[in-house]
């Protein structure tokens, strides 16, 4: 049994964890995707996570779902439309596994959408563009350029003391007793 100490005092409060990005664009990179079924479970969807990176919110997580396979070919014609967007968005042309679909950045414009039956807003995708081409390009996409150092100033050589012999005498190269060589240099 492993031993815990806890008080409730020195404990925070727990979070759902989500919260409701404002409107509009922003930079993401997909964290998470799996395929599950639809809610009828004729269909499939493909579910897709998204990390903000900027210009604000970042670390916020939104999620899109795609129905790649339905039974209304009007969903199934928008959910695989959703999906060619994200893979030009990343610059594939095609994939075999929805696991390359991951780390790859694209910007996303972001709408807030009332759901029925009092369970609040939510976040939904309205765009997927290619990174720094959706409005969220104030990101820089690799890291600012830092001028290098100057270089140190040059020491004149007067100030440098120069070097002392050691107070005991050099030691002579050792040797094996009864040989010339130790005995594992043969």
């Amino acid at each position: 049994m492993a031993y815990m100490s806890f008080s409730i005092d020195d404990l925070p409060e727990e979070s759902s964890g989500y919260s409701i990005l404002p409107e509009g664009w922003y930079s993401a990179y997909l964290t998470g995707v799996e395929q599950k079924p639809s809610q009828s479970s004729s269909g499939t969807v493909l579910h897709l996570q998204l990390t903000v990176t900027g210009p604000t919110n970042r670390g916020d997580v939104v999620m899109d779902f795609l129905n790649i396979l339905n039974p209304n070919p009007t969903a199934e014609r928008i959910g695989q439309g959703r999906l060619r967007s994200y893979l030009a968005a990343m610059g594939l042309r095609g994939v075999n596994d929805d696991q390359e679909l991951l780390g790859h950045n694209v910007d996303i414009l972001v709408d807030i959408e009332e759901r029925e039956g009092g369970k609040g807003p939510r976040n939904i995708i309205k765009q997927v563009k290619p990174f720094g081409q959706g409005g969220a390009s104030d990101i820089p996409q690799s890291a600012p350029k830092v001028p290098a150092a100057p270089p140190a100033p040059a020491v004149p050589s007067a100030t440098i003391p120069p070097p002392v012999a050691p107070p005991w005498p050099p030691a002579a190269p050792s040797q094996a007793p009864g040989g010339t060589k130790p005995p594992w240099q043969k």
